[in-house]
């Protein structure tokens, strides 16, 4: 007599298709989305407080946190970015303001082609991701284990350096590549481009 299978992988393939479809519904409420990151990041830091503990595991989280911020602030091709500057500076990090002028002056289509800024990481999977960690962590404080004793103001201080090494390299590059990672007006510029609504005048 043969055993009957259990069809595992069609079951969890099926959960897995049904996540995903209630997770897609998501992606047109963007602001009751990150409402309601707010509110589990708010969980998150009632849970530790009450409990005094877990500082190994929101100093993951922040560095995680800070990581999918930083990749959201990036543009996808960074790398051609970096290769086009050195391309137009003869290999230099310092840019040649004259040079780049010039060029620009001879070719004034570029000024008016339209370029999106497309990011590294989109806003939809920053939340997710966020949404993951931070429900991740809320767990975590709920197993003695992971509570692993340590001096949270080294920390602390450890994550303040890091986050402001990082934030200025960043603006760094934002300033030498010329491009803005947030709509703040109907224009944006990235690298010698302006950016629009994607109509020229």
């Amino acid at each position: 007599m043969e055993e009957a299978e259990v069809p595992v992988p069609d079951l969890l393939k099926k959960l897995i298709n049904t996540h995903n479809y209630y997770i897609d519904k998501t992606t047109l409420y963007l602001k009751t989305r990150w409402l309601s990151l707010l509110c589990l990041f708010i969980i998150y830091v009632l849970r530790v407080y009450y409990v005094t503990g877990f500082y190994v595991v929101s100093y993951a989280l922040s560095i995680f946190l800070l990581n999918l911020f930083l990749r959201f602030l990036t543009p996808h091709n960074i790398e051609e970015i970096y290769e086009q500057y050195e391309n137009e500076n003869n290999g230099l990090l310092l840019p040649m303001k004259q040079v780049n002028e010039q060029k620009r002056d001879n070719n004034p289509d570029d000024k008016k082609e339209f370029r999106p800024f497309l990011r590294k990481l989109n806003e939809f999977k920053f939340w997710l991701y966020s949404t993951r960690a931070i429900l991740l962590s809320i767990v975590c404080t709920f197993f003695p284990f992971l509570d692993i004793p340590v001096f949270w103001p080294l920390l602390l201080f450890y994550f303040i350096c890091l986050f402001l090494a990082t934030m200025k390299e960043q603006i760094k590059n934002m300033i030498r590549f010329k491009y803005l990672p947030f709509n703040t007006s109907t224009k944006q510029t990235y690298g010698s481009i302006v950016r629009g609504n994607g109509r020229n005048k």
